[in-house]
């Protein structure tokens, strides 16, 4: 071959190479999975505590799934290039969960009193406004990845029917006028009843003494195995707990008028004076958030009309995955102002309480009142094509009335469902999905992954020895 024919023939395989670069997101020679996380996530966590980014990738390597809920900045990457249709259509765009997974769905605390329970979508420091067929790609990737994980015997073509289930189920919902919680009660859904009516509803005194006995947080908490599954600090420094303080009065300033009367504090020196004790909270079995600050405050008799202390939950909030990818512009308002704005928009009924605080600091926070009732879906218990139905369903059931609630256009939206909107979901969480599985084998084998994890192993291990 000549010289001439050999360089062509190389520049030829570089742009090919380029070409599968541009295909999955990513234009960087050295834009591993890693280094996209790296330059996406870890600069807003504490980078001397080996329980944050090193936890966050050491829960990212326990499974395809886990990494698909924990690693969304890797989609939104690849959807820039690979859905930008669907990002250039204006007209598509509602107030989005934008990481709508099993898991991120579920029952939570709602305004119709105490210990009174919803069922919806949860955990909304994604939320983004995005084109609705981003949400619906999601969920599709979601089933997909879920059948592998646990092995259920499905084919291209049941997943293509699982697509249009779901998508059947969300353009019910969505033009209709009940919330997902009435829907899901009216057609007796065995999983969403068994998260709204947990049997005995556990008295709030029974939280308190999991997590504060005596009015001091405990080091660790364990499930009925005896795993370890929540490490909590303690944090002592006044200024801390001063920013802390002024973070929740702020939430209660910012919260709607009726969530604000929940409480009988406002100013933060109230709030700092009914402070008991303050923990750093580490979920091990975190992902999406994992090594961000999430803070627990046991204050002494903070709500009116219930004679006892309560726990608040202060979990930071930063851009969401999408703005972090480029994929939208970055929202100008805190964080944790844009996550609960969107989660009030997406909610119906809204929460007991959930508002935003922290603009004295670096820092926002999404404020919660922390309860013993809700939970979410767990992606484990989907063990048959039956069960991979049923989630279709109630995904669909909790996307569709989200969106009406924030104010998609039903028409617009139901007119652009099209035979060839449901085959580009189907390819591109095919597409998608296998990408998954490509990103997490090079994510697994990088061997700096390796590095971070036994970091986060020893941290684990050092306080395990220390307790």
């Amino acid at each position: 071959m000549s010289t001439r024919g050999s360089h062509l023939s190389h520049v030829a395989s570089v742009a090919a190479l380029f070409a599968v670069l541009v295909l999955v997101g990513r234009t960087s020679w050295a834009d591993t999975p890693l280094d996209v996380l790296q330059r996406t996530y870890a600069p807003y966590t504490d980078p001397n505590d080996d329980l944050a980014f090193p936890l966050k990738v050491k829960s990212l390597t326990a499974s395809p799934y886990k990494f698909w809920r924990g690693a969304k900045d890797l989609f939104f990457a690849w959807a820039k290039t690979n859905a930008g249709d669907w990002l250039a259509s204006r007209e598509s765009f509602v107030a989005s969960h934008a990481d709508l997974h099993l898991g991120n769905i579920g029952s939570y605390p709602s305004d119709h009193g105490w210990g009174e329970l919803a069922f919806g979508m949860v955990d909304f420091d994604d939320a983004a406004v995005l084109p609705f067929q981003i949400e619906l790609l999601q969920g599709a990737v979601t089933l997909r990845l879920v059948a592998s994980e646990n092995s259920v015997a499905v084919d291209d073509a049941n997943l293509r029917e699982l697509t249009d289930r779901m998508i059947d189920a969300y353009v019910g919902a969505l033009r209709r006028d009940e919330t997902a919680t009435e829907l899901l009660r009216a057609s007796r859904d065995a999983w969403a009843i068994e998260l709204l009516d947990p049997g005995e509803r556990a008295p709030y005194e029974r939280e308190l003494a999991k997590y504060a006995p005596d009015g001091k947080f405990v080091g660790s908490i364990h499930n009925k195995k005896g795993r370890l599954t929540e490490i909590l600090r303690p944090v002592t420094e006044d200024a801390r707990k001063e920013q802390l303080a002024g973070a929740i009065a702020e939430a209660i300033a910012h919260a709607p008028p009726e969530m604000r009367e929940r409480f009988r504090l406002r100013e933060a020196s109230a709030v700092r004076a009914a402070m008991k004790v303050v923990s750093l909270r580490t979920r091990l079995g975190s992902s999406g958030s994992q090594g961000l600050h999430k803070y627990l405050v046991l204050l002494e008799h903070p709500l009116n009309g219930i004679e006892h202390d309560a726990i608040v939950y202060l979990k930071q909030q930063v851009p969401s995955a999408a703005e972090r990818a480029g994929v939208v512009a970055r929202d100008p308002r805190p964080a944790a102002e844009r996550s609960a704005t969107l989660a009030l928009q997406l909610t119906a009924p809204r929460p007991f309480f959930m508002s935003w605080g922290g603009t004295s600091g670096d820092e926002s926070f999404l404020v919660t009142v922390k309860e013993p009732w809700s939970d979410e879906l767990d992606p484990d218990d989907v063990k048959s094509p039956d069960d991979l139905r049923h989630a279709a369903d109630l995904w669909g059931a909790v996307a569709g009335p989200a969106h009406r609630a924030a104010g998609a256009n039903v028409d617009t939206t139901v007119a652009a469902i099209t035979p060839a909107l449901r085959d580009l979901i189907d390819q591109r969480s095919r597409a998608y999905a296998a990408q998954v599985a490509r990103d997490f084998e090079a994510f697994r084998s990088d061997e700096r992954v390796k590095a971070l994890c036994d970091r986060a192993d020893a941290a684990v291990r050092s306080i395990e020895r220390a307790k």
